[in-house]
């Protein structure tokens, strides 16, 4: 197994823990396992020479137009991007490169945009399971049910509820934990 190449290493959610994933990375690169991108529920990394890299987050949405000005900004700072996805952007620099947010008004910048974001798909999906659980509720209610257990309507308003909470749930955590954030940098 040392001789792997490629290794995954889950990730406990950046919204939980940016500031403990991103020093985990930074000690993975001294042993020589450099990030390389983004995995599902975590991050690939690479076999390559150790470095003494700080790795930073930033969260912002960049178009393909933006993007060459975007990199340059971090790349003036000494900041290498290393991978993104979606809206949420990793860079590296040399250990002792000044941080990317210096103050607590540009650190609190870097989270508003996925606070609103995840904040209204956490209400939209609460919503709708609240929307499905009350129309079962109503049509299964009265003397004569319109629905019942074994009804495929019944089944798809379940599956319904399922998928809103898979998706409400962790966005109302994510919502919160960047809430948090805010809250502790004003």
């Amino acid at each position: 197994m040392k001789n792997k190449e490629k290794r995954y290493l889950p990730s406990s959610g950046l919204a939980f823990a940016e500031e403990t994933i991103m020093s985990r990375l930074s000690k993975l690169a001294e042993e020589g396992w450099l990030l390389d991108s983004f995995a599902p529920l975590g991050f690939w990394l690479k076999r390559g020479e150790p470095q003494r890299l700080i790795y930073s987050l930033d969260m912002r949405d960049v178009t393909e137009d933006e993007r060459r000005d975007y990199y340059d900004t971090f790349w003036s700072g000494g900041w290498t991007p290393v991978c993104s996805t979606g809206n949420i952007h990793i860079f590296a620099a040399a250990a002792g490169t000044p941080p990317i947010y210096s103050d607590r008004e540009t650190h609190r910048e870097k989270y508003i945009p996925m606070t609103r974001w995840v904040g209204w798909v956490a209400l939209v999906s609460i919503l709708l399971f609240g929307g499905v659980l009350t129309s079962e509720l109503i049509l299964m209610s009265g003397a004569e049910p319109l629905l019942n257990k074994d009804s495929w309507a019944f089944k798809v308003g379940l599956g319904l509820q399922g998928l809103t909470l898979m998706i409400g749930v962790p966005c109302l955590m994510m919502y919160v934990a960047y809430r948090w954030r805010l809250w502790k940098n004003r």
